[in-house]
């Protein structure tokens, strides 16, 4: 069996679901044939159908799939904040400052501690802190 075999199956006894009940549940979208086939690893599912399965079973498409161990949801309304969180740092502060989060966040706690008094020790030399001349600025 493959990761996706193994998941759907695990899915539908901690459900207790049968391939009946997903046909049901898809309206007929999902056969019966098509839940076998998984099951017994002869072919993938589509995109539409993990999809669907990922709907009935109110887990993450990506868990289906073997992406990852946690088959928890995606929150769509948390995503599309923190899209629109990333959009504005990007057209207040630049296209930069959303990798330069990204990559705090990316460090443990002692690297957190180390890139702040850094940054810190930027911020008290002139050469870092003083506004540098634009282009049309410097020719005159």
């Amino acid at each position: 069996m493959n990761e996706f075999s193994m998941r759907l199956q695990y899915l539908m006894n901690e459900q207790g679901l049968q391939a009946v009940d997903i046909v049901t549940r898809s309206n007929g979208y999902i056969t019966k044939s098509n839940v076998s086939q998984w099951l017994n690893n002869r072919c993938e599912p589509s995109a539409k159908k993990i999809s669907m399965l990922s709907d009935i079973f109110n887990c993450n498409p990506n868990y289906l799939l073997g992406l990852t161990d946690d088959p928890t949801p995606p929150n769509l309304e948390k995503l599309a904040n923190e899209a629109k969180i990333c959009d504005l740092m990007s057209k207040c502060f630049g296209k930069d400052s959303y990798k330069i989060v990204e990559l705090y966040l990316s460090l443990n706690q002692r690297g957190k501690t180390t890139a702040y008094k850094r940054v810190e020790e930027l911020t008290r030399l002139d050469e870092y802190t003083k506004k540098e001349p634009s282009a049309g600025e410097k020719a005159i």
